[in-house]
């Protein structure tokens, strides 16, 4: 019965996850197509034939396998993109929150630290997932997604692994994230700014195994990409590269969730640098 307990709750961060996801893409949607104020003030409908939606319409992943991707009533059909992002973004919030609730004991009272892992799991997986699909979407992000995300893991830093070492780390890479954005070298400005952050929510071990997974998964793509539509080597190819730091993140957390695996582990070397400081 325990079990059972602990699987529904699983499936209820997946859906939830799905629903940031589902959100996201009907926000963005809407802003793009000049309907904002729908948003705010109409309840969830349809793209095309805007009838409002039932709430078992409105389930994340199920409501779209179960009616084909059609819309109930018009039976057009749906964007595949928004079943997709629901899945990714569900597994994602389901992989972090795992990640956290095996990695993360800020506060003796069980019942307080799940719901922080809980909240952390839905803020961080909000604001990445707005920022990754708008990076995809245009190649570029709105800066008070950004800014929070930054604040996010700056906060989230304090609290878990603070020191000395850590604030000159990060003065560090904002300077040089700032000279790297004006020359515009290698990365765009969100791009360098939510590597540092990454590094500042996942630690510098686990962040070298995210950035690694997202560089050669970004460039597997890229070459796929530029041989299918161009036919030949692209000297200058841009590529949104949040997306790949995106799958970067899912890969590292599903490797070390299920298998307890990661290609990097400097963790001693850095207790040896401190013990050599001390």
């Amino acid at each position: 019965m325990e079990n059972l307990f602990i699987y529904l709750f699983y499936f209820l961060i997946f859906i939830l996850g799905a629903s940031l996801a589902s959100f996201i893409c009907a926000s963005y949607f809407r802003k793009n197509n000049n309907e904002s104020k729908k948003v705010k003030s109409k309840k969830s409908f349809c793209d095309s034939c805007e009838k409002t939606l039932s709430w078992y319409q409105l389930l994340p992943v199920f409501s779209f396998a179960a009616y084909l991707g059609k819309c109930k009533n018009c039976k057009i059909p749906i964007k595949k993109e928004y079943f997709i992002c629901e899945i990714l973004l569900g597994v994602f919030a389901l992989s972090l929150f795992a990640f956290l609730q095996n990695n993360l004991i800020i506060l003796i009272n069980e019942n307080l630290n799940l719901f922080i892992n809980i909240l952390i799991t839905f803020t961080f997986s909000f604001l990445f997932g707005t920022l990754t699909y708008q990076d995809y979407k245009e190649k570029m992000v709105e800066s008070v997604y950004l800014y929070l995300f930054i604040l996010l893991t700056i906060i989230f830093n304090y609290f878990t692994n603070f020191s000395l070492y850590t604030l000159l780390f990060l003065v560090f890479s904002f300077v040089l994230a700032f000279i790297f954005a004006k020359k515009e070298i290698y990365f765009g400005f969100a791009d360098l700014f939510s590597i540092i952050s990454l590094f500042l929510f996942f630690g510098l071990s686990f962040g070298i195994n995210i950035f690694l997974y997202s560089v050669w998964i970004g460039a597997i793509f890229s070459i796929i990409f530029m041989f299918i539509k161009y036919k030949k080597y692209v000297k200058k190819l841009e590529m949104p590269f949040l997306p790949f730091l995106f799958f970067g993140i899912l890969t590292f957390l599903l490797l070390y969730n299920i298998f307890n695996f990661y290609i990097i582990d400097i963790s001693y070397i850095l207790e040896l640098w401190q013990f050599i400081m001390i």
